[in-house]
């Protein structure tokens, strides 16, 4: 196994739900009205990521957080943005703030916006194996 310098980025966004929401409504909602917004408002042209994933967490699963700090973990999704590059990812992110009316409207629906956090992490690093798979 070999560790190189990734040429992707990724963007981790934690996000939570509106209280009173279920986490079934939350995904509903997210899958069927909030992405299809972000695509057409965001993602458009060469503004596409090169994935756009979300992955939802069951708080109420004793078996989904595992550690120190899984009592007090509040996000119920965590949705990546894998981008070509920097520069990639700072365009793409760019639109977000045009765009954030529209989509603060939106994320107002089912969203906890004061429990989520978007991360911007630096340099990625991967490990692949040197003699193929």
């Amino acid at each position: 196994m070999e560790t190189v310098s990734s040429q992707t980025t990724t963007v981790f966004i934690l996000l939570a739900r509106k209280e009173g929401t279920t986490i079934a409504e939350f995904k509903e909602y997210y899958e069927t009205q909030h992405v299809p917004l972000i695509t057409r408002l965001v993602f458009q042209g060469d503004l596409q990521p090169l994935s756009y994933g979300r992955n939802y967490v069951n708080r109420n699963n004793t078996g989904s957080l595992i550690g120190g700090g899984a009592a007090s973990w509040v996000h119920d999704c965590i949705t990546t943005v894998v981008c070509r590059d920097t520069t990639h990812r700072d365009a793409i992110f760019a639109e977000f703030i045009r765009q954030g009316a529209a989509i603060g409207a939106d994320e107002a629906n089912f969203l906890d916006r004061s429990k989520s956090t978007m991360i911007f992490p630096g340099e990625g690093l991967v490990t692949v194996p040197t003699d193929g798979l």
